[in-house]
């Protein structure tokens, strides 16, 4: 049974306290792209981003409360959100893929946050898998609702990737899009716009792969410490 949100502001206050003295237990550092876009508020809002590992959606949440500040909702696996029901209170919401109605369920709720001017946050990818696999393989929830809200969204891709630089904790680099431009996806069938949000996130990926590879300063620059 679908699992709705039961947002906290109080609690997503105290919770964002904990999960930084977790991020900078575990992390030597978390770097995030300078060029940080400015989300138009009160507009239908997705954002998407690959998933590889438990830290994503730890991650997402802090990264949306310190600097895109959005009224952010996440699609959630069912069995995660019976884990871990606290994720209800920052506005995780569930869907249980194995159930048809389930996901009609979920598709619909999120398009009632879209509606009323929110964001939601999804990997489309709807399993982990290893942030150098390629091809990208997205389930079509994404196209979907970028094709069923009142007013087209604006859309935004995240690129997470973890790597290890000369330190013994992890570092972590966090790329967000900009917008992308409705010309480009608007007019495509729902296929051709998943093929499309595969392309923009892979390249996303394949830049920062290559940046923490070559590992020079000169690559570095475009980002900003989070922590």
């Amino acid at each position: 049974m679908m699992r709705k949100a039961n947002k906290l502001k109080a609690f997503e206050a105290i919770f964002s306290m904990i999960v930084r003295r977790m991020l900078q237990k575990h992390f030597q550092n978390i770097y995030v792209s300078t060029e940080v876009p400015a989300l138009s508020p009160h507009k239908p809002t997705l954002i998407y981003a690959n998933h590889s590992n438990w830290w994503d959606g730890l991650v997402l949440f802090y990264f949306n409360r310190y600097c895109l500040q959005t009224e952010a909702y996440m699609m959630m696996h069912e069995k995660g959100l019976k884990q871990h029901p606290y994720f209800s209170m920052l506005g995780a919401f569930s869907v249980d893929k194995t159930k048809p109605k389930d996901i009609v369920k979920a598709l619909n709720y999120a398009k009632k946050q879209l509606d009323e001017g929110k964001a939601v946050w999804l990997f489309p990818q709807g399993d982990e898998y290893h942030q150098d696999t390629r091809p990208l393989h997205f389930e079509p929830g994404l196209a979907y609702l970028s094709t069923i809200t009142d007013t087209t969204p604006q859309i935004f891709s995240v690129a997470l990737y973890y790597t290890y630089l000369h330190e013994r904790k992890p570092v972590l680099f966090i790329d967000i899009s900009e917008e992308l431009q409705k010309d480009t996806w608007v007019t495509l069938t729902r296929k051709e716009r998943t093929r499309y949000f595969q392309q923009v996130l892979t390249l996303q990926l394949n830049g920062l792969q290559a940046s923490t590879i070559e590992n020079e300063a000169s690559h570095m620059t475009p980002f900003k410490q989070l922590l």
